[in-house]
């Protein structure tokens, strides 16, 4: 039997799922306007993950121990390509998060630009 904790957290759950299909956008501004730390990340830490067009073309992140944050493409060697791509399910894609991951960086990217332009 659940406890009365795991139930309620199951209901947030339900409710935050729920708010997150009707106002995608809403949400993902929400988020990008409130300075959290996700419980589950590291410090220190490098997350890699293999892009869908090479055999050993990745991504990495990492935060220092200050917060900063690193995003190192890395391709692969053998290849030609000196990108990384991250496809959809259609596509092929195996990293449906990643991918949604970087239409959230995309959008951070362009509010950022638009609030604070670098002339550079």
């Amino acid at each position: 039997m659940p406890t009365k904790k795991e139930c309620r957290e199951k209901e947030l759950a339900k409710t935050i799922k729920r708010i997150c299909k009707r106002h995608p956008s809403k949400v993902l501004r929400a988020l990008l306007d409130t300075p959290f730390w996700p419980e589950d990340i590291a410090r220190d830490t490098p997350y890699r993950r293999y892009e869908d067009d090479s055999k050993l073309g990745s991504i990495n992140v990492s935060f220092t121990p200050d917060g900063d944050a690193w995003l190192i493409p890395v391709p692969d060697p053998n290849d030609t390509h000196f990108s990384t791509r991250f496809r959809t399910y259609n596509g092929g894609g195996e990293s449906a998060r990643t991918r949604v991951a970087l239409t959230f960086l995309a959008v951070a990217i362009d509010l950022d630009n638009k609030a604070r332009p670098q002339n550079r």
